[in-house]
């Protein structure tokens, strides 16, 4: 119960319209496996699917966070999310998963996708203070606003760089040309909304939030 965590929240918009849902939801359960390999160092409880298509993960530091929502923007191209972040304790006992536990930090997570899901961009942040959480919900509602136009090629160019050493490696990884890889990416204003995500994530980790002693 002691600790400052930041909770992540997901939904899948427009879920029910969806012609092929279950396969949708394996999907979603993959990405969220995938999110939980590759951030197991700041996850403080796994990513899961909680209920129909909501999901939800604990992390120890928000650009964590923020870093999985980008990852699972850009691995499930073809839906849209809304996602709220919150800042805050736990008020019962740290679990595996993110799931059975309450507390601030995904109460503040709550009220913040609760207020992102009828807007356009669909995130935003709660629980570091009214004017830093206003800050990072506008910089990240442009971001999400920007990766919304991509295309499925652009988002799984961008998500492969986030791990690659090189566009190269991109480019040999999807057998294309190194030139085409870059002008997609370059297009899709890739490593622009990468940088802005890491710099709201460590923006967000220097904030005390508003459970500081």
């Amino acid at each position: 119960m002691d600790g400052i965590y930041t909770a992540l929240i997901g939904d899948i918009r427009g879920s029910r319209e969806l012609e092929d849902r279950a396969g949708v939801q394996q999907e979603l359960a993959s990405a969220l496996g995938e999110v939980n390999e590759d951030l197991a160092a700041s996850l403080a409880a796994e990513m899961v699917i909680t209920t129909g298509d909501e999901f939800q993960g604990l992390f120890h530091v928000p650009s964590a966070a923020v870093e999985a929502l980008g990852r699972l923007d850009e691995r499930l191209a073809e839906l849209s999310f809304a996602f709220g972040l919150g800042r805050g304790g736990l008020e019962t006992s740290l679990e595996p998963e993110a799931i059975g536990m309450d507390g601030p930090c995904f109460h503040r997570a709550r009220a913040a996708i609760e207020a992102a899901d009828p807007t356009p961009a669909g995130v935003e942040v709660r629980g570091f203070g009214t004017e830093p959480d206003a800050h990072a919900s506008a910089m990240l509602g442009l971001v999400q606003a920007t990766r919304s136009d991509w295309t499925q090629v652009q988002c799984r160019y961008a998500l492969a760089v986030r791990d690659a050493d090189t566009q190269q490696a991109v480019a040999e990884a999807f057998q294309r040309s190194k030139s085409s890889v870059s002008e997609s990416l370059s297009a899709a204003h890739a490593r622009e909304v990468h940088a802005a995500e890491t710099q709201v994530g460590t923006y967000l980790d220097r904030e005390p939030g508003e459970d500081a002693p």
